[in-house]
């Protein structure tokens, strides 16, 4: 089964979907908000990272995803997948963004 990351802003969604990755057999190595995706070192130990585009406590730029992305991407080392799961995938700035970033999948959410 795959080693899997999860970073999102709502505590009960991240909490959710570690709970039914980890029950569906998978290792649930990180999950935690964007602040604490963007304090991590390193990725290595990651095989999937589930990325929320979105934050709305964030100041300005309220898509920190793509922020978050930038910084996997540049950590080098094992490439994980970076799948983008969003309430924003109707706007093609933000899928511009995540290209440019180097997320491998931008998927709505709902």
């Amino acid at each position: 089964m795959a080693r899997v990351a999860i970073v999102d802003d709502d505590l009960w969604v991240r909490e959710g979907r570690a709970a039914a990755l980890g029950g569906a057999g998978h290792d649930v190595v990180f999950h935690g908000d964007h602040p604490a995706a963007l304090a991590r070192t390193g990725w290595d130990d990651v095989d999937v990272v589930l990325v929320d585009a979105h934050d709305p406590r964030a100041d300005f730029d309220r898509y920190q995803g793509v922020r978050v992305v930038e910084s996997i991407r540049r950590a080098g080392g094992e490439r994980p997948r970076v799948v983008v799961l969003t309430g924003h995938a109707d706007n093609d700035l933000l899928r511009i963004r995540m290209a440019e970033a180097g997320a491998d999948h931008l998927h709505a959410h709902d």
